[in-house]
């Protein structure tokens, strides 16, 4: 990510956690850009206006969150830690337990560099994730994904764009490129 994320993909990915909240029901939500190699947070957007907690607390769990380690397009905490080995955890007691938060789903939107693009949703007294909710999560996110994908950076054109660009300089009009 060159650059802040611009307005435009704030008020999609806004509208994208508006219609997530509204087809797999949960207590939280927000979209987050991370930077995982300047370990920062680049942005985070939440339809309630939450901010996503203690920013320094997260990076110093982050290797050892569940869900930060999945790979997998859809990950559920409840499906990846039982309640027990959860609770035992440095991440429950750290990050969990002062959230109130009882499952935790991931809907990965995919990685550019270090970048990484996600929705993740909280449950704090709902029970848990469901495989429906899974289901439902798995089909909306190809499109989610393509949604709210990065803007290519400034600069990088196709074959076929500087092929017009050099037409335009030479003179040509529409019609003859």
């Amino acid at each position: 990510v060159d650059g802040p994320v611009g307005a435009g993909e704030e008020a999609l990915a806004l509208a994208a956690c508006i219609g997530v909240q509204r087809l797999v029901p949960c207590d939280e939500l927000g979209y987050s850009v991370l930077d995982r190699g300047r370990r920062q947070l680049i942005v985070y957007i939440s339809p309630d206006g939450t901010d996503a907690g203690d920013n320094e607390a997260f990076w110093q769990i982050e290797s050892e969150h569940p869900l930060c380690q999945a790979r997998s397009s859809v990950a559920i905490l409840s499906e990846r830690l039982s309640g027990a080995k959860l609770r035992a955890s440095r991440v429950f007691s750290e990050w969990y337990a002062p959230l109130g938060i009882h499952d935790e789903a991931k809907l990965d939107l995919g990685w550019v560099g270090g970048v990484s693009r996600a929705i993740m949703l909280s449950r704090c007294g709902r029970g848990r994730f469901t495989q429906r909710d899974r289901q439902v999560l798995e089909t909306i996110r190809p499109h989610l994904a393509r949604l709210l994908a990065p803007a290519p950076s400034a600069g990088v054109l196709t074959r076929r764009e500087y092929e017009i660009l050099a037409s335009v300089q030479r003179g040509l009009s529409n019609k003859e490129i």
